[in-house]
């Protein structure tokens, strides 16, 4: 696996996991009716599907309502500026596309530095940006009206990745 794709799939699961944390009151809106039909426990679905499957169907299910209740309740949108510095290969970011708890990051490759976006979010979208060092120092800074967000540095020569990743700030 390249490093350009372990660093999407590291940022993934970053995002995963903010979502997570803003989600936790979530689930309790899901009865236990939405994970029976989600499990196959439906009159007439009995023994098609494996424990796995089932299993896997009643989760994805629970994440789905639990994100969209919490997207609800939150509602709204907002813009956050995404800043890189130094040398790099690459920058990794969410501009908003996919879902909360799939994000879709856009790669730009070789940017031009300083490189700055400003990108709009909805909901509980978790703002994440991450660097690539090609050589020496560089970083990442995610600011929301001014305030920062998160900001980190890396060197190429220790991990060479610069990852910064906040919480949306409508869900605080």
């Amino acid at each position: 696996m390249n490093r350009s794709a372990r660093v999407r799939r590291t940022l993934s699961a970053l995002a995963v996991a903010g979502l997570a944390l803003t989600a936790v009151t979530a689930v309790t809106a899901c009865s236990t009716e939405d994970v029976r039909k989600a499990a196959g426990k439906e009159e007439g679905t009995e023994g098609r599907k494996s424990v796995e499957e089932k299993a896997a169907d009643a989760k994805k299910s629970v994440e789905d309502k639990a994100v969209d209740t919490v997207d609800k309740a939150v509602g709204g949108s907002f813009e956050v500026t995404y800043e890189v510095t130094g040398s790099v290969d690459s920058v990794d970011f969410n501009e908003g596309k996919g879902s909360a708890a799939k994000p879709d990051f856009t790669t730009e490759e070789k940017p031009k530095t300083p490189w700055k976006k400003t990108v709009t979010l909805k909901g509980i979208e978790s703002p994440t940006v991450s660097a690539m060092v090609a050589e020496g120092e560089g970083g990442c800074k995610i600011t929301y009206k001014g305030k920062v967000l998160d900001e980190k540095t890396a060197k190429a020569s220790d991990t060479g990745l610069a990852l910064c990743n906040a919480v949306s700030p409508l869900g605080q």
